[in-house]
């Protein structure tokens, strides 16, 4: 009796499983064929009925990150060799950035002295931005509509939890990353150059901090696809939120002397 009570139910799973499984097939063919809209709309339905499925959101990130013109496969060796872009704490360390002396001058060769003179109250990060953006030359730079859609598959990939998926997510931010910092120089270098100054600077700061938060995004997806790696990850992860705690101070000074002169 039980057998026979249980029974239908598990037909309709099995028949469930088997509808979800066709439409993820014909979503990964539309892919296959560049019909990255025709696919984002049919796993965004999928996950109204069946927000649950990894393979769903993986399908779905997969659409969007093409229509980006992104292949993730094509820079896998980035996340699994993350060492050769991230050092270690070191990298972070205001005392290292310091030393590296980064010319101010050279980054924005057009600006007054006195703008120039301002600026050195960032360059401890503006020394990590090139740091890492000399890092970064082989990742795709990416335009704005392309980062919006690359930014989407992070965030549908949020919820999973498998390996597999964080080093997805983590190449996804490293290629978001590299254009978020050649925008913060553009975006710095207006806010010095031009009028509206604080509002312009504003601006600059709040993209400064969102690619930083970014950074320690892809610490933290590499943290939980390679947990061996967690403890040696741990360090630059904590140097990193020492940066994003000081950038408020950092803005301050800044505006202080480039918008206001004192």
């Amino acid at each position: 009796m039980i057998v026979s009570l249980l029974a239908p139910g598990c037909q309709k799973q099995e028949g469930d499983l088997s509808k979800q499984e066709d439409v993820q097939d014909k979503a990964t063919t539309l892919i296959e064929r560049g019909q990255n809209d025709e696919a984002i709309r049919l796993m965004i339905e999928e996950l109204k009925k069946n927000p649950v499925s990894d393979r769903s959101r993986q399908i779905l990130a997969s659409a969007y990150a093409n229509r980006a013109g992104i292949r993730v496969e094509n820079y896998y060796g980035f996340a699994v060799t993350y060492n050769s872009l991230i050092k270690g704490p070191e990298d972070f360390s205001k005392k290292n950035s310091a030393e590296e002396n980064v010319d101010i001058s050279e980054i924005f060769p057009a600006l007054p002295d006195q703008a120039k003179n301002a600026l050195r109250q960032l360059a401890p990060n503006l020394a990590i931005i090139q740091k890492i953006r000399g890092r970064l030359i082989q990742v795709p730079l990416v335009n704005a509509e392309q980062s919006k859609d690359l930014l989407l598959a992070v965030e549908v990939l949020r919820p999973t939890t498998s390996p597999g998926a964080h080093v997805y997510r983590a190449i996804l931010d490293l290629i978001v990353l590299r254009s978020h910092f050649d925008r913060n120089i553009q975006l710095i270098g207006l806010a010095a150059s031009e009028d509206g100054c604080q509002r312009n600077l504003d601006i600059a700061m709040r993209s400064l901090q969102s690619s930083f938060g970014l950074l320690q995004q892809f610490l933290d997806d590499l943290a939980q696809a390679y947990p061996s790696s967690a403890a040696n990850l741990l360090g630059t992860q904590q140097q990193l939120e020492s940066i994003l705690n000081e950038m408020p101070s950092q803005a301050q000074k800044t505006r202080l002397l480039l918008c206001h002169g004192s």
